[in-house]
C-alpha cells in the first residue's frame, strides 16, 4: 500500500473508534505538501479512539520532509487519544522526518497520546531519523496514561531534542512499568543526553534497557533512576520474562535460543492469551554482534579491538560458543 501527497491525516484507516484483529504489510506514506498543519501518520490508523486490539503492522515507512506545523507519526497510529492499546505491534519501520517547526510526537508504535491511554503488550521494531523533538521508540509524546510490558528495538538518530528509548516526552508523570529499550539512541545537539527509557519526565515504576545500548554511541554502565540493565543472555531467556518482567503468556518465547525477541500470542474475548502468534511477525534477532560484544566484556577485552583470527587464538573455548563465519 503506498500514499504518495497524502493529505494531513494518513494512513490506511482515517479515524477509527474501535480497531481489533486488523493486520497490514508493506506500507509506505509520504507527505509532498509543504506547509501543511497537524500532519498525522498512522502506518495503520492516522487517529484512534477506545479500543485497539490484536493489531499490526509490518514494513512500514513514513515519510514527510516539507515544511509544517504540528506533526504525529507512529508505525502502527499517529494518534492515540482515549484508548487501550493491547498485544499491537509495528515492526520495521522507517520514520524519516525534517524541516517541520513543531513536532507534537514521533513514536515506533504511536506518534502521540493527548487524552489518558492504557498501552500494554505492544513492541516496534525499526528506526527513526529526526530532525526536530519528541522522539520515542514507543511512543513519541504522551499526556496522560499507562505504558507496560512492552519494548521497543527502535534506532533514533538525528539533530533531536527530547529522545527516549520508551518515551521522547511525557507532560505528567505516567505510570511505566517493566517496558524494555533495546534500540541505540543519537543526536547531534551537543548539550542534550538521550535518555534511556524517558527523554523527558519521571519513572515511578521500574523499568529496563539494554547492556548493550548505544547513547550517543557509547555503551554505559550508568543508568537512571528506576532503570535497569538486562544482558543479552538475560534477554534470550525466558525466566527474564516470567519471573522479572512478568510477561506472563502475552508472548511467545519459543524461539529465544535462536536469539530471536518474543513475538506476541492474539488476546481472546476473554482476556485469555492463546498459543496463536499474532500474523505477520517477523523474526526479531537480537544483534549477533552484540552477543560478541557480551563476551568481549565478560573475558576482560572490553576496549580492544580484535580481528576474528585474534580472538579466536587468545580465546579458544569460544569458538565452540558462536559460528562467526555467518557474521562476516
Amino acid at each position: 500500500i503506498y500514499f504518495t501527497n497524502a493529505g494531513t491525516w494518513a494512513g490506511i484507516i482515517n479515524t477509527v473508534n474501535k480497531l481489533e484483529n486488523v493486520h497490514g504489510n508493506n506500507i509506505k506514506i509520504v507527505i509532498t505538501k509543504a506547509s501543511q498543519e497537524n500532519i498525522t501518520q498512522g502506518g495503520l490508523a492516522s487517529f484512534t479512539t477506545n479500543t485497539v486490539k490484536n493489531c499490526g503492522v509490518n514494513n512500514v515507512t513514513l515519510i514527510n520532509n516539507t515544511y509544517s506545523y504540528r506533526i504525529r507519526m507512529g508505525g502502527l497510529i499517529g494518534v492515540a487519544n482515549a484508548s487501550v492499546v493491547s498485544n499491537c505491534y509495528a515492526t520495521n519501520v522507517n520514520i524519516q522526518t525534517r524541516n517541520s517547526t513543531y513536532y507534537e510526537g514521533v513514536g515506533g508504535l504511536i506518534g502521540a497520546s493527548g487524552t489518558k491511554s492504557t498501552f500494554k503488550n505492544c513492541y516496534a521494531t525499526g528506526k527513526i531519523e529526526i530532525d526536530g523533538s519528541n522522539a520515542g521508540g514507543l511512543i513519541g509524546y504522551i499526556t496522560q496514561g499507562e505504558i507496560a510490558n512492552s519494548y521497543s528495538y527502535v534506532d533514533i538518530t538525528g539533530n533531536v531534542t527530547q529522545i527516549g528509548g520508551i518515551v521522547g516526552s511525557q507532560a505528567n508523570t505516567n505510570k511505566l512499568t517493566n517496558n524494555i529499550a533495546l534500540g541505540n539512541l543519537y543526536t547531534s545537539q551537543l548539550n542534550i543526553k538521550p535518555e534511556r527509557i524517558v527523554g523527558t519526565g519521571t519513572l515511578t515504576n521500574t523499568n529496563y534497557a539494554y547492556s548493550n545500548q548505544r547513547l550517543n554511541g557509547l555503551i554505559e554502565t550508568s543508568t537512571g533512576t528506576n532503570t535497569k540493565l538486562l544482558t543479552t543472555e538475560e534477554l534470550l531467556t525466558w525466566s527474564t520474562y516470567e519471573n522479572i518482567l512478568n510477561y506472563e503468556e502475552a508472548y511467545n518465547y519459543t524461539e529465544l535460543a535462536n536469539n530471536i525477541l518474543p513475538k506476541l500470542n492474539k488476546i481472546n474475548e476473554d482476556g485469555t492469551y492463546s498459543e496463536e502468534v499474532l500474523p505477520n511477525q517477523p523474526d526479531t534477532y537480537l544483534d549477533a554482534q552484540s552477543i560478541l560484544t557480551d563476551e568481549l566484556i565478560r573475558i576482560g577485552h572490553k576496549d580492544r579491538t580484535f580481528s576474528m583470527e585474534e580472538f579466536l587464538e587468545s580465546n579458544s573455548d569460544i569458538d565452540e560458543l558462536f559460528v562467526f563465519d555467518q557474521w562476516l
